[in-house]
């Protein structure tokens, strides 16, 4: 009996849960585009992430934390940056259209080296 009162106190709790964790992604969707790396979400700015070695079109929020840390890390000295921001594109379809463009055909460019 009371294993079963105990189910029926918690079910409507994990589903609460699941409800506001689902709004929250929602949210996040409508908000700022999906999440496209653990660090990064979709959006009209172009960058070159150096860890991951890819090119992303992600959002403003992505863009300034990728303009800082290279900033931080310029000023540190340091030969390999974390990050290269590109462009800023006025729709996201423009982004990706660029993104499809260079890596189909920039070879040898190097976005993570610090040549100052």
């Amino acid at each position: 009996m009371k294993a079963m009162f105990l189910i029926l106190l918690i079910v409507p709790c994990v589903w609460a849960v699941e409800i506001k964790v689902k709004k929250i992604e929602a949210e996040v969707d409508q908000e700022s585009g999906k999440l496209i790396t653990k660090h990064y979400l979709e959006g009209s700015h172009l960058i070159y992430d150096c860890k991951e070695m890819a090119w992303l079109c992600v959002d403003i929020n992505g863009w300034k934390s990728c303009s800082e840390n290279r900033a931080k890390a310029r000023k540190r000295k340091l030969k390999n940056m974390p990050c290269a921001p590109v462009k800023k594109y006025d729709k996201q379809k423009m982004c990706f259209q660029a993104q499809q463009n260079i890596v189909s055909f920039i070879e040898g460019s190097n976005p993570c080296q610090n040549y100052d």
